[in-house]
């Protein structure tokens, strides 16, 4: 039972695994989210209980997983997997609260294997404060923690999590050479932070970008970062900022102040670095499906018969493979956005901005689209920052959504989508789902969030 006050809970689970396996992705979900705080997850050797180490074995020993509000999941890239030693225990570390109605709890935990050893073993490190001891009445407490990692690792993720009196975070990678690099501040919007961000360096970093337009504000500063294979929407009223904040991360529009990073690098100003996909499919009525998909390399260096094959192949890949030598008026709304999307993915760029691309379809047509764009993300791993008005959309297809307030736009909320994947439509009703909308929706029309 989860019900008044309550301790942490530790309950081990004997797995009968026959030998070693190598594992790919961990979802952690618990039936009542309301009454929990976090969960940690530890791998021991039948018979052995919770190991304390700060970092876990290559063996696969140790610190395993981790579930916070916000973020239950996690997938490694290609080629990276954590051990689950032949015949190991798991260890669930449960911390429940006293907030919420429900009194009973069961935890489940899901693998997702991979099919053959990896070329890199994931390990897991904890990074807490473990003397944290708040001052009773302090206005403001500042906690630090630090954890040594070997110079030849990479960091794949990291997932902030505070308690109820955190206000916000920031985590620094220093390097031996003694430079840095950081995630910007951000606030922790009630007891713990949005989903994990992926990597050391962010595949995106906006830092106080602002725009005016004759003398009028259009984009207040700004600061966002997107982590790599992240799927961010961007919702809020018309005339906000939203557009203005994708010309100046595409490099369209130089911003009056701050600057974009692309994977560490400075691109503020620069076209090209990016995939842009407008509302309108703007495809070129006088060149085939296959033309428009290279259209990229066209007006840049020229169509090569390697541009072709590719084009062709990745057409083939995702439905349109039937379609190459039709014209764009043969083609239903639908299809042409496919069309689009793929003349988009065809510039090599992994980092997507798409503004809006379903809006002029019926309803029907574009929950299809929906779907089929997070097959095509699932597929190519890309990044995608995506403006949209619909709340519904953007909740089915996003692993975070961040809100922006009235001209001069400004992100007024974040929130972490914490739905599993493959969405499906049932989720709609998921009570996570549910809520996400009533938050959002509040923040839109300046209601209280009740």
């Amino acid at each position: 039972p989860a019900e008044g006050t309550m301790p942490y809970r530790v309950v081990a689970v004997e797995t009968d695994q026959p030998e070693d396996r190598w594992i790919q992705g961990v979802e952690i979900r618990p039936t009542a989210a309301g009454v929990v705080h976090h969960v940690l997850v530890f791998v021991a050797k039948p018979g052995e209980g919770r190991r304390r180490e700060r970092f876990s074995r290559e063996d696969g020993r140790g610190f395993f997983a981790a579930y916070v509000p916000g973020n239950s999941w996690v997938t490694y890239p290609e080629g990276y997997a954590k051990r689950l030693p032949k015949g190991a225990t798991l260890v669930f570390q449960i911390h429940y609260t006293p907030n919420g109605k429900a009194v009973e709890d069961r935890m489940r935990i899901g693998f997702r294997f991979a099919d053959a050893a990896p070329r890199h073993v994931v390990r897991t490190a904890s990074v807490a404060d473990r003397r944290l001891s708040i001052p009773p009445g302090a206005a403001d407490h500042r906690s630090e923690a630090t954890v040594d990692v070997p110079f030849d690792a990479r960091l794949l993720s990291f997932m902030p999590h505070m308690h109820v009196r955190g206000k916000a975070f920031r985590y620094e990678i220093e390097r031996p050479d003694g430079t840095a690099s950081c995630r910007p501040a951000g606030p922790s919007r009630g007891r713990t932070l949005p989903a994990a961000m992926a990597a050391t360096t962010p595949k995106l970093v906006v830092e106080g970008a602002s725009r005016a337009f004759d003398g009028a504000p259009a984009l207040a500063p700004t600061t966002l970062a997107v982590a790599a294979g992240e799927f961010v929407s961007l919702v809020g009223p018309s005339g906000c900022g939203k557009s203005t904040l994708f010309n100046v991360v595409s490099g369209l529009l130089e911003p009056d102040t701050g600057r974009v990073l692309l994977d560490g690098a400075d691109v503020t100003g620069r076209p090209g670095a990016v995939g842009y996909m407008l509302q309108k499919d703007l495809l070129a009525p006088w060149r085939t499906v296959l033309g428009n998909i290279v259209l990229g390399a066209a007006l840049t260096r020229g169509v090569t018969a390697a541009d072709r094959a590719e084009a062709a192949a990745l057409a083939e890949r995702h439905g349109l493979g039937g379609y190459l030598d039709h014209y764009p008026h043969a083609l239903s709304g639908g299809m042409r956005q496919r069309v689009a999307l793929l003349r988009t993915l065809a510039t090599g760029r992994d980092l997507l901005l798409l503004d809006e691309p379903f809006g002029a379809l019926d309803a029907q047509t574009r929950l299809g689209m929906q779907r089929w764009l997070l097959e095509v993300r699932d597929q190519t791993g890309s990044t995608v920052l995506f403006i949209t008005h619909d709340v519904d959309e953007a909740i089915f297809l996003s692993d975070r959504i961040l809100v922006m307030g009235p001209r001069p736009g400004a992100i007024v909320d974040e929130l972490a989508i914490d739905l599993p994947r493959p969405r499906t439509l049932a989720m709609a009703t998921d009570p996570t789902a549910v809520e996400a909308k009533r938050r959002i929706l509040a923040t839109l029309h300046g209601e209280a969030a009740t």
